[in-house]
């Protein structure tokens, strides 16, 4: 199964990363795990930064989103919720029900509709994390240069204390988008594990 799981995932992947720089992206441990609270939409917007970091300027957030979605690391919310869903016990009877083509076209479906619905504030989140640690400037350099850029070294040794502050900032809106997509993935291939499992 964890194979299977393993094709899964690079399938996904591949559809969604098309044309992300890639090793610019935030690395998704292949163990990371989410916060199983809270269960629907967050009902507070995500706090500004404001005033926080010196780096918080209009300039910088405004770079600093450019950065997230031109490098890919807004899809990394959907790798994650991927990564929560794919070992749920109403996933693999699904598969074992409908077929593995069949579960990984709801799943895909279901994932991409979840992201549309939480992009926007997981970008920002994601831009104000960066935004903690970079300049526009320095996001800019980045962006142009890639691996050349002066900055891209301080950028992998910080991916440590970038991944911890993903996870502790982020880990609520990948629950509420996970339980839409179990939702979503349930109504269409129900199964008899899910009136026991729930989400």
């Amino acid at each position: 199964m964890q194979r299977i799981f393993g094709k899964f995932l690079n399938v996904f992947a591949k559809s969604l990363m098309a044309g992300s720089i890639g090793v610019l992206a935030f690395t998704i441990n292949a163990n990371a795990t989410t916060s199983k609270a809270p269960t629907k939409i967050l009902a507070a917007p995500i706090a500004p930064l404001e005033g926080l970091s010196p780096y918080a300027t209009d300039q910088n957030n405004k770079v600093a989103l450019k950065f997230i979605k031109r490098t890919g690391i807004t899809k990394n919310l959907s790798l994650l919720v991927l990564q929560d869903v794919k070992n749920r016990r109403q996933i693999k009877d699904a598969i074992a029900l409908y077929g593995m083509p069949k579960v990984q076209e709801t799943v895909v479906d279901a994932i991409k509709a979840a992201h549309k619905i939480y992009a926007p504030r997981w970008n920002q989140l994601m831009a104000e994390i960066y935004v903690e640690h970079f300049t526009a400037t320095e996001l800019a350099s980045i962006m142009a240069k890639r691996e050349a850029s002066p900055f891209f070294p301080r950028l992998l040794d910080l991916q440590d204390t970038i991944s911890k502050a993903v996870h502790a900032r982020g880990d609520q809106m990948v629950a509420s988008a996970r339980v839409d997509v179990m939702d979503q993935v349930t109504s269409i291939l129900p199964t008899k594990s899910q009136a026991s499992l729930g989400r």
